[in-house]
C-alpha cells in the first residue's frame, strides 16, 4: 500500500531536492573532514609527547 500525501507531505517536492541533496553531501563532507583534523591532531600530540 503507497502512502497517500496530506497537506503537511508531498512524495517528491518539486525543486530544490537537488540543491537539498547537496548541501547536505557538503555537510557531511565537511563533518568527516573535522573529525580526520581532530584525530590526526591527537595522534600527533600523543605521539609528540612519547
Amino acid at each position: 500500500m503507497l502512502p497517500v500525501p496530506t497537506e503537511d507531505f508531498e512524495l517528491d517536492p518539486p525543486g530544490g531536492s537537488i540543491w537539498q541533496a547537496l548541501r547536505d553531501l557538503a555537510l557531511s563532507a565537511l563533518v568527516v573532514c573535522a573529525v580526520a583534523l581532530i584525530i590526526s591532531f591527537l595522534t600527533a600530540t600523543s605521539a609528540g609527547g612519547a
